[in-house]
């Protein structure tokens, strides 16, 4: 069930991100079906970064599945619960400084790194400016051992990572990465 989790997850994510909403909305909630406990929280995350109509539904589902987590984890874990809800409370607000601080509560509770999580964060900081800042997220995304493979993610990476060359007046290096 952890594949069609994954498969539906990554479809509904690019129809969410050729902004169509209405499907990107039916694969989410298709994929809900099959997710673990911990994969339970991707999908109120979604609904909202889908649409913001979505909180209230979004909202005390994200609450319950928060609760669940704390309770099956030890509490040294739930720093991730609460940077989860930090992102969930800053995407409603359309509150970018929010989740910025968010990502970074939420990347320093991570015992181990997430490259999804890198590439929201890389892509939230290009889209602010902070382009040195998002260079050194996305980088290692690029290269090294965090490098991704993903069809899906790569070319948004390299993309963003032109975005920051260019904003640091890199711009032959932005070249490249365009």
């Amino acid at each position: 069930s952890s594949l069609i989790f994954n498969s539906l997850t990554i479809l509904a994510a690019k129809f969410d991100r050729l902004e169509w909403k209405d499907s990107a909305a039916k694969y989410y909630s298709a994929a809900d079906k099959y997710a673990n406990v911990f994969q339970k929280l991707t999908y109120p995350m979604s609904l909202v970064g889908n649409d913001r109509k979505y909180e209230k539904t979004a909202r005390p589902l994200l609450a319950e599945r928060l609760n669940l987590f704390k309770e099956r984890l030890p509490s040294a874990m739930w720093p991730l619960a609460d940077a989860l809800q930090s992102i969930f409370n800053g995407v409603c607000a359309a509150d970018t400084v929010a989740l910025i601080a968010a990502y970074r509560d939420l990347l320093k509770a991570q015992n181990q790194p997430n490259t999804g999580n890198n590439l929201e964060f890389g892509m939230l900081l290009a889209n602010r400016g902070e382009f040195a800042e998002a260079k050194s997220q996305l980088g290692m995304l690029a290269e090294g051992p965090l490098r991704s493979t993903s069809g899906n993610n790569y070319p948004l990476i390299v993309y963003y990572l032109g975005v920051s060359e260019e904003g640091l007046g890199n711009r032959q290096r932005a070249i490249e990465y365009y």
